[in-house]
This record gives C-alpha cells, sequence and structure tokens, in this order.
C-alpha cells in the first residue's frame, strides 16, 4: 500500500491491493498470477497531502466528471504491478518498484525511480524521467508502502516483498530518497537506522504520513505467508531528519476494532489526526467496512477505534484498489481493486470520510471517457489544486502489467472556498505601546461546501481583537476577525493574518503593516525665549506611550532645519563639534536612562518661535521641539 500527504492543497491519499491467501493454502505462486497475491498502495505526503476531491461532504453531489488518457513524452516506464506512486506539490508523481508480469517467483523486481512532470495533464505536455540515484538503493521489491514528506522533499518507502511469489522474503526496512522529486539536488537513497522495536517484516500493509510531526503511521499487512495483523505502528522523525527515527506500536483503547486485514486501503486526515481504512482481505474473506482511527499519530492521547455506518448502497468487497481523501470535502474517493480474480473500475466516493460532520455516505460516480480498463494493484495520486485524480499502471484481468496514466478531472460544486477582504490592512502610525483602534478583515465562505476553521494565527506586533470565525461557516456565509496593532518598536512593523481551514490553499494569508514612533519629552524649558546669537542645548528624551524613556545610543536622533512659527526660517547652526552632521549626542545622564543634546546656535536668528525639527532612528515621523527668540 502507498499513502500519500502534503501541504499546499494536497490531500493524503492510500491505497493496496491484495490476494486473499491462508497460511492453509499457499498457492504455488509460480502458477498463480502475481497480482492475485499481494498489495500495493500509492499516497502522497506533506503541511495537508494528494487524495481526490472530486466530491460532496455533506451535501448532494453535483457530478462532471471525465476520464483522459495521458500520452506523456519520455519514457515510459516499464509495465508493473504493484507500483507506488506520490506527488509533491509541483504537480509532479513520483514513481517507485512494482514487478512485471510473469516475475512472480523470480527476479529481477523493479527499483527504479520515474517522475512525470505535469501529472495531472492540466499544464503543458507531461513528461517521465527518470532518476538515477547513485550509490546504494532498496532492493527491487512490490507491495511495499511509500509516503512523501513535503518538507524535506523526500519519499519514504517502508517493507514489501523482495521476491514476489515466494514465502518469506518481506522486508521491514526503511528507505528515504532525498530530492525525491529530482530537483533541489542530486537524488540520493538512505537507509534508516532506526531506535526501538521494529514491526515486523510484511507486504500487503498500509501507511498514511503526518508531516506536521514528520510520523509515519503503519497498518495491516501480512507476516511472510502468515494469517493478516491489525498492529499499529509509529515511525517517529520518519524521514531521517530532526532525530533519529524510533519506531512504537500504538494500542488503541478497548472496544470494537477492525478484525486483521491485507490488501486494504488507509487514508490520513491531518487537521483531525485521523486514519480513515476501508476492505482489504481477511482470513474469512474480503471486505467493505470502513474504520476511523482517532488520535492516529499517537501523540494526542490514546488512539480508538470507530467504525463507520455508511448509508447508500456499499461498494463491493475488495482488495487491491487505491484511496485518496480529500481534507477541503472530507471525502474518500476508491478506484478499481479486485475480489474473487475480478479486476473492477468502478469509483466510489464516501462523503464526511473521517466520521465528523454528518452521516457518511457511498456515492458510486458514473465520468465520462474512458474509462480505464479494469485494474488493480496500481497507484493513484490527487492535486485538490486543479482538483484532478491520476492512476498509474497495475494488473488488468489477465494479470498482465500497465503502465498506462489516466488522469480523472472534476469539478466539485460542494467544496468551500475562502474570500478575505480587505487583502492586507496598514495600520495608522502608533506611539510604542500604544494599541490602535481595530481593523477588521471579512471572511466570506463563498464556496457550496461548509467551511471549517481550524486555527487563526497572527504575526508581528497585531493581536486579535475579536473573532466571529469560531464555527463552521455556511456558503456565502461570513464572518470577521478584528486585529489591533502595538508597535514594540521604531519603524515599520510587519506580521501576517494565517487562516487554517478546509479550502483550498489554506492557510490562506494576508500581510499587516504598520509603523512604531516616539513621543517626545523635552527635557529644558519650552517657555523661555533664547536670546539670538546664543548657543541653548536643546534636550530631549524619546518615550513611549506610557512616558517611559525608550532613548537608546542605537537610535541615531539627526536635526534637519528651523521652522519658524513666526518670524524667519532658516538653516540648523549647531554650535561646532558638539554635533557633528547635526546629530543629537546621547547622553546617558539624561532623563531616566539616557536622552539627546543638541547644542543650537541661534547666530543670526530673528526674534520669533521657532521649531527645531528632526529624525529618530526608523521611526517615520518628521518631529520637532519648539523654542522662542528674543
Amino acid at each position: 500500500m502507498t499513502a500519500i500527504r502534503q501541504s499546499n492543497g494536497y490531500a493524503i491519499c492510500s491505497f493496496s491491493a491484495f490476494q486473499h491467501l491462508k497460511e492453509g493454502n499457499k498457492m504455488n505462486r509460480t502458477t498463480e498470477p502475481a497480482r492475485r497475491i499481494k498489495s500495493i498502495a500509492a499516497s502522497t505526503a506533506g503541511v495537508v497531502l494528494l487524495c481526490i476531491a472530486l466530491f460532496a461532504s455533506d451535501q448532494a453531489l453535483a457530478q462532471s466528471l471525465n476520464w483522459t488518457q495521458l500520452s506523456p513524452t519520455g519514457g515510459p516506464p516499464a509495465a508493473r504491478i504493484s507500483p507506488t506512486a506520490v506527488m509533491d506539490s509541483s504537480n509532479n508523481m513520483i514513481v517507485f518498484g512494482g514487478f512485471p508480469e510473469g516475475a512472480f517467483g523470480l527476479p529481477p523486481l523493479f527499483n527504479d525511480v520515474w517522475v512525470l512532470s505535469n501529472a495531472d495533464g492540466s499544464g503543458v505536455a507531461s513528461t517521465w524521467t527518470q532518476l538515477t540515484p547513485p550509490g546504494a538503493a532498496p532492493a527491487g521489491r512490490g507491495f511495499h508502502s511509500a509516503v512523501y514528506a513535503s518538507l524535506t522533499n523526500s519519499m519514504i518507502v517502508f517493507g514489501g516483498d523482495l521476491s514476489v511469489g515466494n514465502c518469506f522474503d518481506e522486508t521491514n526496512d526503511v528507505w528515504v530518497l532525498a530530492h525525491a522529486n529530482g530537483t533541489g539536488g542530486t537524488p540520493a537513497w538512505t537507509q534508516l537506522s532506526s531506535q526501538g522495536i521494529p514491526p515486523t517484516v510484511r507486504d500487503f500493509h498500509t501507511a498514511v504520513y503526518d508531516g506536521e510531526n514528520n510520523r509515519m503511521i503503519v497498518f495491516g499487512g501480512r507476516l511472510e505467508c502468515s494469517s493478516a495483523n491489525a498492529e499499529v505502528w509509529v515511525l517517529a522523525n520518519a524521514n531521517g531528519v530532526g532525530g533519529t527515527p524510533i519506531w512504537a506500536q500504538l494500542s488503541p483503547g478497548a472496544g470494537a476494532a477492525p478484525v486483521p486485514r491485507a490488501g486494504h486501503s488507509a487514508v490520513y486526515d491531518s487537521s483531525n489526526n485521523r486514519m480513515i481504512i476501508f476492505g482489504g482481505g481477511a482470513d474469512a474473506g474480503f471486505l467493505n467496512d470502513v474504520w476511523v482511527l482517532t488520535n492516529a499519530n499517537g501523540l494526542a492521547g490514546a488512539p480508538t477505534w470507530i467504525q463507520l455506518t455508511p448509508t447508500g448502497p456499499l461498494p463491493t468487497v475488495r482488495a487491491s484498489h487505491s484511496a485518496i481523501y480529500d481534507p477541503a470535502a472530507n471525502t474518500m474517493t476508491i478506484f478499481g481493486g479486485s475480489a474473487n480474480i475480478v479486476p473492477m473500475n468502478e469509483v466510489w466516493v464516501l462523503t464526511n470520510a473521517n466520521g465528523l460532520g454528518g452521516t457518511p455516505t457511498w456515492t458510486q460516480l458514473q465520468p465520462t471517457g474512458g474509462p480505464p480498463i479494469p485494474r488493480d494493484l496500481h497507484s493513484a495520486v490527487f492535486n485538490s489544486s486543479s482538483d484532478r485524480m491520476t492512476i498509474f499502471g497495475g494488473a488488468d484481468s489477465s494479470a498482465l502489467g500497465l503502465n498506462d496514466t489516466w488522469v480523472l478531472a472534476g469539478a466539485l460544486t460542494n467544496r468551500p472556498a475562502v474570500n478575505l477582504s480587505p487583502g492586507a490592512l496598514t495600520f495608522a502610525n502608533q506611539v510604542i505601546g500604544n494599541t490602535s483602534p481595530g481593523q477588521s478583515i471579512t471572511l466570506t465562505n463563498s464556496g457550496t461546501g461548509t467551511l471549517t476553521i481550524a486555527s487563526i494565527a497572527i504575526t508581528g506586533d497585531f493581536s486579535q481583537a475579536s473573532n466571529t470565525c469560531t464555527s463552521p461557516i455556511g456558503t456565502e456565509a461570513s464572518c470577521s476577525v478584528d486585529i489591533t496593532f502595538t508597535p514594540n518598536t521604531l519603524g515599520l512593523r510587519v506580521g501576517n493574518l494565517s487562516i487554517t481551514d478546509n479550502a483550498a490553499g489554506s492557510p490562506q494569508t494576508i500581510s499587516l503593516t504598520g509603523a512604531g514612533i516616539a513621543n517626545i519629552c523635552p527635557l529644558y524649558d519650552q517657555t523661555r525665549a533664547l536670546r539670538s546669537g546664543a548657543t541653548f542645548p536643546i534636550k530631549l528624551e524619546l518615550c513611549d506611550a506610557n512616558g517611559n524613556d525608550i532613548s537608546s545610543p542605537s537610535i541615531v536622533v539627526h536635526a534637519t532645519g528651523l521652522v519658524a512659527t513666526s518670524g524667519f526660517s532658516g538653516p540648523v547652526d549647531d554650535s561646532g563639534n558638539a554635533n557633528p552632521d547635526n546629530d543629537f549626542r546621547f547622553d546617558s545622564t539624561l532623563g531616566s536612562t539616557g536622552g539627546y543634546i543638541f547644542n543650537l546656535s541661534t547666530k543670526g536668528v530673528a526674534s520669533g518661535t521657532y521649531a527645531l525639527q528632526f529624525t529618530a532612528g526608523n521611526d517615520p515621523m518628521m518631529h520637532s521641539v519648539t523654542f522662542g527668540v528674543k
């Protein structure tokens, strides 16, 4: 199985393939089609990852779906069964491993890496490129899992079968491919050395990825040729960055739990930390049940299994299918798979897939175009930004490998969409320590699905004064966030408002700007008139809104000119060496913690009232102090 997770508008997906085997019925895999033996899944990682978003959540499903076969340049990869595929945020699909038909019981299995650019077919022509990482590489394999870590552009491969058709050739190794999409550096494989007791060797399992916490979650699978299991394992520091990878087995709380299985699918709702599994094969036969594991990453409390009871006609039992998750619509979509040696090409969507927000409902979709021939053991990824699912490879009804690429494009009418107005906020200058009046950002759900706000974060010298965006927001409904500005230093201050939600493009951000200025606290008698021609020390300090001294030798105060409020204006004339370049001199003995002095010469200045103008560091204001000349 493979699982996909990613941020930047992508959703997590996974899929797997499985042929029911019993310990007492180890078929001769040299004669049984390889595609009927094991399981494979594909997924994408990330922040949010790659899943299909072609369906409604709790509203009526409006379909406008179409299958299109891509004709990429380059390559293509050899036809293969049970490859894994993950997808990055730049619309690149990364394919690894699998095996050709007729390879069961015999090498070689594939360990090659291919990248399909423009994988959803929505831009320029799609192109296959084979990556050739130098150095050690994982052995060829099938029925493994792969997830994608978007923050480090790495693909994580776990387990699988190293000799399809033979018992006791599974593995539990973990490999990480750096620069997995072929950009940013030379791709390179690294085998992780982990701590903790690892899972037993296995295939037929699933894996999903929690990108925020860098944890890979593995469920189920088979131990060699024996019965399936229902174990849940977590690998911390799964991409090998940030600390030593550590395996730990989770123990979900007492209560109902899924039966042991293999060849199922699993997807991950990162916002709610829920893993959703569907179908697969058990010792008693194929399955079509849906289970949700809460607190799936093991960090937010004890995990607990919940069985969903969807309404509507149910998909038939199956394994070796693909599944993807759309967090914006809270839907899981499955494609293909097989049961009793009969592959399928159906598309089904489960709304309210995480068990939150309404009754889960299955609906079979009826796309136009194509369709792809029935298959199992394929891979699938999804780009929620373009609303397109891409499938690759697999096995047909004759157990022959495939290398075709198909895209399912659709138009959702039940997806939330966020509009923020205005698109940025600029605040009036504020004295340091003073809080501005509030300004409002209005959020409107301009889509047709319910919008759920996960978090609102504000950075910089800005604060949330009030917020009405505290509950699910219906279509065309609005809410507001009031923001204030309290500068803590002089000059331009910049921050952001970031709203994380279930709409495409989450998190949505707008910029916040303002400037901090100082109050001027004179330290001389402004009522005393000066004699023309005299030199007078202008003393002052910079103050915050509460009158506290914020003067510092690091803040340069610079005199720029004299302005007459009565009488005649004239240039600044300092008294000589005391004020080089017309800068005030910092004096730590002035004021409470220091101040500034400017020895002003009034030589040639006529009688009148004057203002000495000056700047203060990054403060954008032109400040002044007044005095009289007689």
